[in-house]
């Protein structure tokens, strides 16, 4: 039904994100996109951002998630079939 089933979607965007670095991309019909600014945080050694120790930490995400395309192939949007499946 879709080129790229929502679970490869759900996986690119956790990829992404884990990482911090701000992405964007296109598949089945939605783009994706995330920017991230953050300061005052460092790597702990289990690879997690924790707050550095006296510094004053800031954090600021943007998410969005548009339809652009191949919607009218499904019932549903893709983004409606991504968040129920």
């Amino acid at each position: 039904m879709l080129k790229i089933p929502p679970q490869e979607i759900y996986d690119q965007i956790t990829e992404n994100a884990w990482l911090y670095d701000d992405f964007s991309f296109t598949a089945a019909g939605v783009t994706v996109s995330a920017s991230f600014d953050y300061s005052g945080y460092e790597w702990s050694e289990n690879g997690l951002l924790i707050p550095a120790y006296g510094e004053d930490p800031s954090y600021h995400m943007e998410f969005s998630m548009e339809i652009t395309g191949e919607a009218d192939t499904l019932k549903t949007s893709p983004l409606q079939f991504f968040l129920l499946n």
